[in-house]
């Protein structure tokens, strides 16, 4: 077999390889694609059944989430969020350092470990957090509404 002859042969080969490996990472993408939708639709659903009062449950799910992606800071938050609602406040803070940790700015943890630093009675750290989200969010966001009105609420009680 001639050298051309060879060289024609194996130019179908490469190509095979070529569309074959460029296909992987692309399945890889799309896989990655489908398992961030749905991690963020049960986080979704955990924010739903916290906002419902149904703490326990989402706890759970932001658990399960973090087993699957342990550095996501929005599930850090929501485990913060429903630990600190049920009252155990060492572990909702640890939940609110690992999401800041991860996420210096994310809105929700600053708002939600502001409230926690109000409720153990620490003004000066829930305006620290005050402070990052009139940074983040200069047009107000939910976030920074709501920890301002937990602030004003903390300030007419301490009076």
């Amino acid at each position: 077999m001639g050298h051309g002859r060879l060289v024609a042969c194996a130019r179908p080969l490469v190509l095979v390889g070529v569309l074959l490996l460029g296909a992987l990472p692309a399945h890889a993408i799309l896989e990655e694609d489908r398992l961030a939708r749905a991690r963020n639709e049960r986080l979704a659903e955990g924010q739903k059944l916290a906002e419902a009062g149904r703490y326990g449950e989402a706890e759970a799910i932001g658990r399960e989430v973090l087993a699957a992606d342990p550095d996501l800071a929005s599930a850090w938050s929501l485990l913060g969020f429903a630990l600190r609602k049920q009252g155990r406040l060492g572990e909702a803070r640890e939940a609110y350092e690992r999401a800041l940790a991860l996420d210096p700015v994310h809105r929700g943890a600053n708002e939600y470990m502001g409230e926690l630093w109000l409720q153990l009675g620490d003004l000066g750290r829930a305006l620290e957090r005050l402070a990052v989200l009139e940074a983040t969010c200069p047009e107000p966001c939910a976030e920074r509404r709501e920890l301002e009105q937990a602030i004003a609420a903390h300030r007419a009680t301490a009076r």
